[in-house]
């Protein structure tokens, strides 16, 4: 006597077919938001714009 034998497949189940693509659209987005932002504080720093160098004046007399 033969014992049926089931066949079980995976599936996934997520929500929908485009959610990944836009996952990764969104995800991409931010990377390169993130990159632009982080290239003008390199910038601004690099060139001093941020902090300008002090100027101490000091004046000593003679008594």
């Amino acid at each position: 006597m033969t014992v049926p034998r089931e066949n079980f497949m995976a599936t996934e189940t997520g929500l929908g077919n485009g959610s990944n693509a836009f996952l990764s659209f969104i995800v991409g987005a931010l990377l390169v938001g993130v990159g632009i932002v982080g290239f003008f504080m390199w910038d601004s720093h690099k060139s001093g714009a941020s902090s300008p160098t002090p100027a101490i004046t000091v004046n000593v007399k003679k008594p």
